[in-house]
Order: C-alpha cells, then sequence, then structure tokens
C-alpha cells in the first residue's frame, strides 16, 4: 500500500464514476437502460475500493461545500425522469444518493465508501428488476475484465 497508489486509485475511480454518470445524463430511453444502470453499480464499486484504499492509508477527504438542494443525480437516474422498475428500490436508490451527497460534506472516507457500496448494491437491485420487467430473465451481464 502506498499514499501514492491510494491517489491513484481515486483518480482511476473518479475517471469511471464521471464516464458513468455522463452515460446518464446524455442518454436516450432505449433498451440500454440496464447495461448504462449496471455500469454505474461497477463504477460506485470501483470509487468504493478506491476510497477505502485511501482509509488504508489514512489519507484525508477535505469536504466539499454544503449545496442546500443537495448534488441532484444524472437526469435519466432522477424522479423527475419517469424511471422504470419497482418505485421502493428507486426509493432506496434516492435515500442512498442523498445519504452519499451528505458523506462527501464530512470528513471521512469509510463513510463515502460505505455510501458508494450502497448506490452499487441497490443500483444492482434495479437494473436486475428492470431486466426482468422487460425481457422476464435476470440474467446478469458478464463482469467487465480488467484489460477492457
Amino acid at each position: 500500500m502506498s499514499l501514492e497508489g491510494a491517489i491513484d486509485r481515486l483518480r482511476l475511480a473518479e475517471a469511471d464514476w464521471t464516464e458513468a454518470l455522463d452515460a446518464h445524463i446524455y442518454a436516450e430511453p432505449n433498451p440500454d437502460f440496464v447495461n448504462r444502470l449496471r455500469e454505474f453499480a461497477d463504477a460506485s464499486d470501483r470509487q468504493r475500493e478506491a476510497f477505502e484504499y485511501a482509509a488504508g492509508e489514512r489519507l484525508a477527504w477535505n469536504p466539499l461545500p454544503h449545496d442546500p438542494e443537495g448534488r441532484p443525480a444524472p437526469y435519466e437516474l432522477s424522479p423527475d425522469s419517469g424511471r422504470v422498475g419497482p418505485p421502493e428500490l428507486w426509493d432506496r436508490f434516492d435515500r442512498a444518493w442523498a445519504s452519499w451527497d451528505r458523506a462527501l460534506e464530512g470528513t471521512s472516507i469509510p463513510e463515502i465508501a460505505r455510501w458508494f457500496a450502497e448506490l452499487a448494491a441497490i443500483t444492482r437491485e434495479v437494473a436486475d428488476a428492470v431486466q426482468l420487467e422487460r425481457t422476464g430473465t435476470n440474467r446478469l451481464k458478464a463482469p467487465r475484465s480488467e484489460s477492457a
């Protein structure tokens, strides 16, 4: 473990996270929604891993400024978008997003990692439910290889 390694992991995970968020910002409603959800969950997991590593290296977190309105989820993931899937799962997603947002305003790296983990888990549940709703199957997408 190293401080430099922790910073590198955070940078790489942030790039994946930004790419996953952008996919939901500019998305058109289409069957690829489930894959975008899975990519979001994977990016959330990579963030969790990077923040856990950073916590092990005792890295400090500079809290983000408080935003009274919160940092909104990308439109496709927001309540106003007409999201498909079980409302109770989306309610859990919204609560996790709000908690993640609040964690960014604090100084606890493990707390941020915890909420990235929750976002990953609930987003996978939503993806499975949407896939089941659309196709009648609940098969998982093959995991991405590290070299892809």
